[in-house]
């Protein structure tokens, strides 16, 4: 990407308007969220001098807020009509504050927590992320049950002198290096009902708990993720990770249920579309229901995919997941190329090994379908248009991808044998 000009991450209430006083003249890139009170709404990414109207501005951020009025709308039996689009482009405080307050005023928060949560970090010799990690989660406006930090493999006692310095939080050790050794000994010393996973690379919204909890609204209610937002767009490498491989999932809810995994099963189920793992939780008993994490996955073995592995089996077992944007968490994106190409070869690798446990657990072909069937020939097919870009900007990491699909069969069929799971559990 030549000339690349990091863009300012600026979050907005649609309340503190007029917007266009805050946006124009647009010095300089901007990424632009738009909130109301605690609901994110939808973001934008504007460029320099892009625009010098006013009226275009507004038009532009309408039909990026069009998608989630339309649900909150839909959800409460109305429907955003020419009266809210007037009251948007007359930057009309009152109005625009009655309409959503109507249809998004039941999802502010008005109850204690439905369940005790457990807040669980895995965390590898990053005291300094870790520290700022915490001292966010102290903003918790509805406090966890517990926050419990795992060490993973630590090279020293730094990690264990950060969790020292905070009084409400429990260190644990994890001597095997790999992340799904961590989040399972996070998980089994865990005593919420709810058991609540993000990274130490990642800050939580002050309202993430209160929400995490909330979405666990009805028993089959087995997972949950949340919006996960940059921190900071100031790099080549984050600006490709945030324009290709985003955590951020939407701006409305969305189920994720039997019907959901019927309706995918022959291609392959698209697990990975559920959200990250910076943002997820699960009830606590779930663990006695299915297993574990797969230990053969993520940082330390295969490389990656433990989360969206442990989706599937969710789904697989004719549980339910729900996303919902109202738990937001922030992530710091790796800022270096070669950093960020290690990654992605990290994320294939993952990726094909979890097609290949998933097929190995349940024998649906349609995993193993969706790999040679649609990944890669899609990567043959664009390989021509990859060289004539000489592999820059959207294909900056295609030569990582596709090593990294290839690691991933070789990494399987030396641990295939290698089963660390148990089978899942006959309901």
């Amino acid at each position: 990407m030549k000339h690349f000009k990091p863009f300012d991450i600026v979050h907005l209430n649609t309340l503190d308007i007029p917007l266009d006083t805050a946006l124009l003249p647009l010095k300089g890139n901007k990424y632009v969220v738009l909130w109301w009170k605690n609901i994110p709404l939808c973001h934008v990414f504007l460029y320099a001098n892009e625009y010098s109207s006013k009226e275009k501005l507004l038009e532009r951020l309408f039909n990026e807020l069009w998608t989630a009025l339309d649900y909150y709308a839909v959800q409460q039996n109305t429907w955003p009509d020419e009266f809210v689009k007037e009251s948007w482009f007359k930057q009309d405080t009152k109005k625009w504050n009655e309409f959503l307050e109507h249809i998004c005023g039941m999802y502010l928060p008005n109850k204690p927590l439905d369940h005790e949560v457990s807040i669980v970090i895995c965390t590898r010799n990053r005291s300094a992320f870790l520290q700022t990690c915490l001292q966010k989660l102290d903003e918790q406006v509805y406090a966890p049950k517990e926050i419990i930090v795992v060490d993973n493999a630590p090279l020293d006692d730094s990690t264990k002198k950060v969790v020292e310095s905070f009084s409400n939080v429990t260190y644990c050790l994890e001597e095997r290096p790999g992340l799904d050794f961590a989040r399972n000994a996070g998980a089994r010393a865990a005593t919420g009902d709810i058991v609540a996973f993000t990274d130490d690379d990642a800050m939580l919204h002050p309202l993430w708990t209160y929400y995490i909890s909330n979405a666990f609204y009805r028993d089959d209610i087995m997972g949950v993720t949340g919006l996960i937002f940059a921190s900071e767009i100031v790099s080549e490498a984050q600006m490709i990770f945030e324009s290709f491989w985003s955590f951020n999932r939407g701006y409305v809810s969305k189920e994720f249920n039997n019907d959901y995994f019927k309706e995918h099963l022959a291609k392959g189920v698209p697990a990975w579309e559920i959200g990250a793992g910076a943002s997820m939780a699960f009830r606590k008993k779930i663990f006695d229901l299915i297993g574990y994490f797969d230990e053969r996955l993520d940082v330390g073995a295969a490389g990656c995919s433990g989360d969206s592995e442990y989706w599937y089996r969710v789904l697989a077992e004719g549980y339910t997941i729900i996303y919902t944007p109202l738990a937001v968490a922030h992530h710091e994106h790796r800022r270096e190329i070669k950093a960020l190409k290690r990654q992605i070869f990290f994320y294939m690798r993952g990726f094909t090994a979890a097609l290949y446990v998933q097929h190995e657990r349940y024998r649906h072909k349609g995993n193993l379908r969706h790999l040679y069937r649609k990944v890669l020939p899609y990567y043959i097919t664009i390989l021509p248009k990859a060289m004539r870009y000489r592999f820059q900007y959207n294909y900056s990491t295609y030569m990582q991808e596709l090593k990294g699909i290839f690691s991933g069969l070789l990494f399987y069929y030396r641990n295939k044998r290698k089963l660390l799971q148990p089978k899942p559990v006959k309901r």
